[in-house]
């Protein structure tokens, strides 16, 4: 499997890891199992770093960041970060920002270019 999901209990933070080919399935079956989870941590981190090939449309990403469950109020005030190197990656990536922000998601989603600037947006610095 391309995606290696990590709860980390003290920090409150569940960290995907994915690397190879990815899926819009493979994505929207960790995002349903971290909102049919009992207790979803308040941060989330995905690490695209390692990831060579996403299919996935931007009607899926459009998707995803539509999915209901988001919006149930189990993380609110929490944060998620996605961290893409690559140009494709990042803008796909934008875009569910976007996405997440009209739809006035209860938490807020940033992407950044490397992993530093992601922990340090999830510590609060």
């Amino acid at each position: 499997m391309p995606i290696e999901t990590t709860i980390i209990e003290s920090e409150n933070l569940t960290f995907h890891s994915a690397s190879g080919a990815l899926t819009f399935y493979e994505i929207m079956y960790e995002v349903k199992s971290f909102y049919d989870s009992d207790r979803p941590t308040k941060n989330v981190l995905w690490d695209l770093t390692e990831v060579t090939n996403i299919e996935i449309t931007n009607e899926q990403v459009v998707e995803i960041a539509n999915y209901r469950k988001r919006f149930s109020g189990q993380r609110s005030a929490g944060k998620t970060a996605i961290v893409a190197a690559n140009d494709l990656y990042f803008g796909l990536a934008r875009m569910f920002e976007m996405h997440s922000d009209l739809n006035l998601a209860p938490f807020d989603v940033m992407v950044f270019r490397n992993r530093d600037e992601a922990d340090s947006w999830l510590e609060g610095n």
